[in-house]
């Protein structure tokens, strides 16, 4: 039988250990000896009212909506829906034209890809999108019923 030399052992012991400790070190110097900002990457855990008071600060619109959810808005005849930059409006019931803004620009009909110009008729159930807070939106003929939108994002009526 060989007998194995103490001094073997006592490298292997020694480079182990000088291996552990330049890994620890690396990670200590790469993540900085400052807190990491509480909800980050660097610091995931986060309390329920810290939580409860992001969502609420976060949600909040212009004249109207602006939360995560749609919102059910009636339009008199007459009357206009402009919307705030990203939102998003479906026409539910009655009847609404398109109101592009003073370039021409209209809303973009993600239900079909395509862009509906001023006075062009809303299609109902079609999901459209107001890409900027310019003066887009949906009149509803003053000779029509009331219009029934869902509306997600901030809004006004006029």
């Amino acid at each position: 039988m060989t007998r194995k030399s103490p001094s073997f052992a006592i490298i292997v012991s020694l480079s182990l250990l000088i291996a552990f400790g330049a890994g620890l070190y690396a990670g200590s110097s790469a993540s900085g000896s400052s807190v990491p900002e509480p909800g980050s990457a660097g610091d995931p855990l986060v309390s329920q009212s810290y939580l409860h008071a992001y969502v609420e600060q976060h949600s909040k619109g212009g004249s109207g909506g602006g939360g995560s959810s749609y919102e059910v808005v009636n339009v008199a005849p007459g009357g206009m829906l402009e919307g705030g930059e990203g939102t998003e409006i479906i026409l539910r019931a009655g009847t609404a034209l398109a109101v592009a803004n003073s370039a021409g620009n209209g809303l973009s009909n993600v239900t079909v890809g395509k862009d509906l110009g001023s006075g062009e008729r809303l299609p109902l159930n079609n999901l459209l999108i107001i890409p900027r807070e310019d003066g887009r939106g949906a009149r509803v003929p003053a000779g029509g019923g009331t219009a029934i939108f869902m509306v997600r994002g901030a809004y006004t009526i006029k």
